[in-house]
């Protein structure tokens, strides 16, 4: 998973820019496969949450992707 190798790499305060779709159908947090993946916002958060990232930013749509900042607290 991406957020647990991105909390491996950084270190304490820490940050990544973060892209990904959020539109997932209706109803779902979640929907995609490995080529592409669409990801309702708050869920992605609460993911980036589990392994100490928390949300910085939201920086915007960029190529179609909402960015993030994220930093890690731990």
């Amino acid at each position: 998973h991406y957020l647990s190798e991105t909390a491996r790499v950084l270190r304490k305060g820490g940050q990544a820019l973060i892209s990904f779709h959020n539109s997932p159908p209706s109803g779902k947090s979640f929907h995609g496969s490995e080529a592409r993946i669409e990801i309702e916002t708050s869920y992605f958060k609460r993911m980036a949450e589990e392994k100490n990232l928390v949300c910085k930013e939201e920086i915007g749509e960029i190529a179609g992707q909402l960015t993030i900042l994220l930093e890690l607290t731990t």
